[in-house]
C-alpha cells in the first residue's frame, strides 16, 4: 500500500509555514510499504515508518500493493532531484510569480507527480499548499 502522509513537523520552517498558511500540517511525505519518503535538501530520503518522527495529522491511501511498483519507479527516477527552495519561499506570491524550477521539487510537487503516475487527475499542478493539496487529493482519490 502507498499513502500520502500529511504531517506536522517540529522544525522552525514547519512552524513558519503553519503560521503563514494557518494549516494543521506543513509537510507531505509518501509511505510505501514499511518506508516513508520525503524530499530533502539535495535528494529524496527515506526512513522506516516505525522511526518516522513528525506527527502524522492525516493520511490518504493512494493505491494498494499491486500498484506500488509505479510509486517505486517514480521514487527511483527522481531520487536526486534537489529541494525547490525558490518555489517554497515564494509561496505567498505564487499566484502572480508562478515560479517553477523543473529540476527541483518540493513535497507538494512530489505528491502531485506520484498521483499523476498513478493516473489521478489534478486540476493545477503548481499552485497548492499542503492543505489545498489535501483537499484536492481527497476529492480525487475518494471519488474513485
Amino acid at each position: 500500500m502507498a499513502e500520502l502522509l500529511f504531517v506536522r513537523t517540529r522544525s522552525v520552517s514547519g512552524w513558519f509555514i503553519r503560521a503563514i498558511t494557518g494549516d494543521r500540517f506543513d509537510h507531505i511525505a509518501v509511505r510505501v510499504g514499511v518506508n516513508v519518503y520525503e524530499v530533502w535538501f539535495d535528494h529524496l530520503v527515506y526512513v522506516p515508518y516505525h522511526e518516522y518522527k513528525p506527527k502524522i495529522v492525516d493520511r490518504l491511501v493512494l493505491c494498494d500493493n499491486t500498484r506500488n511498483h509505479l510509486v517505486h519507479g517514480w521514487l527511483s527516477e527522481n531520487e536526486f532531484r534537489p529541494y525547490d527552495f525558490i518555489k517554497t519561499l515564494s509561496w505567498p506570491a505564487r499566484k502572480w510569480l508562478k515560479l517553477n524550477s523543473p529540476h527541483a521539487i518540493n513535497c507538494v510537487e512530489m505528491a502531485i507527480e506520484i498521483m499523476l503516475v498513478l493516473g489521478y487527475i489534478i486540476k493545477d499542478k503548481f499552485n497548492y499548499k499542503p492543505k489545498e493539496l489535501y483537499e484536492e487529493a481527497k476529492r480525487v482519490i475518494l471519488k474513485e
